[in-house]
């Protein structure tokens, strides 16, 4: 009997700590995907000035300006 309620308290533990992990990796995921729509919009939203080609010596960075 002893041995049986040594297992009910560590199987007990278990599902406490696994539900304790669960809700942490939920809060985890939500903040990550937070970040990752942070990043998203700053690096693929641009403005007037980010979106401009500056002008170079280059020949391809003169057909580029020319067609603006």
């Amino acid at each position: 009997m002893a041995v049986q309620e040594e297992i009910v308290r560590i199987l007990d533990r278990f599902t406490v700590l696994e539900a304790e992990l669960e809700e942490q990796l939920q809060t985890e995921l939500e903040a990550r995907k937070k970040q990752y729509a942070y990043w998203r919009e700053r690096l693929l939203t641009f403005d007037d000035e980010t979106a401009k080609i500056p002008c170079g010596l280059r020949q391809t960075d003169r057909q580029i300006c020319m067609a603006a």
